[in-house]
């Protein structure tokens, strides 16, 4: 498997977890509100990195205010712009360094494979905190295991 189909599998999977969370997470009738902040980071940050990625201005928040209806549609299509992405790469084009500035106004640098990377490991982090809220409302939070999504199909 080269870098390329390694991250499309990678981000095939990052969506059907933040799906999955997200699913769970709008059953939710205790802390609602920090749940919605989290998913709305997540969204928000996907867009920005590609945002970054394609050298535009930030066109979104890193912290949205989001309706909790909108949150799935908005993961599709977040998803459909990252495979779009990764398919008009080349594995050469990934060791590229992209510029930006960061949410604190601070200049930085990383090739495109370390924000492919960071904004998968970005996502788990944060499904994370979902899953403790789920778990802290009295729910069982989904299983968005990466070798659970291989084993079961869900992820080819």
């Amino acid at each position: 498997m080269d870098k390329l189909e390694y991250f499309s599998r990678q981000y095939n999977y990052n969506h059907w977890a933040n799906r999955e969370s997200a699913r769970v997470a709008a059953t939710l009738q205790g802390d609602r509100p920090r749940a919605f902040e989290i998913l709305s980071h997540i969204v928000g940050a996907e867009q920005l990195w590609l945002d970054r990625l394609h050298g535009d201005a930030p066109t979104t928040a890193v912290w949205p205010d989001l309706e909790l209806t909108t949150v799935p549609t908005l993961l599709d299509q977040l998803h459909a712009q990252w495979v779009r992405f990764i398919e008009h790469q080349r594995e050469d084009k990934l060791l590229r360094p992209i510029s930006y500035v960061n949410s604190k106004g601070q200049p930085w640098a990383n090739r495109v494979e370390e924000i492919l990377t960071h904004v998968i490991l970005h996502s788990a982090y944060h499904r994370g905190q979902l899953a403790v809220l789920i778990r802290e409302a009295g729910m069982e939070p989904p299983m968005t295991d990466f070798v659970h999504a291989v084993r079961t199909g869900l992820v080819g």
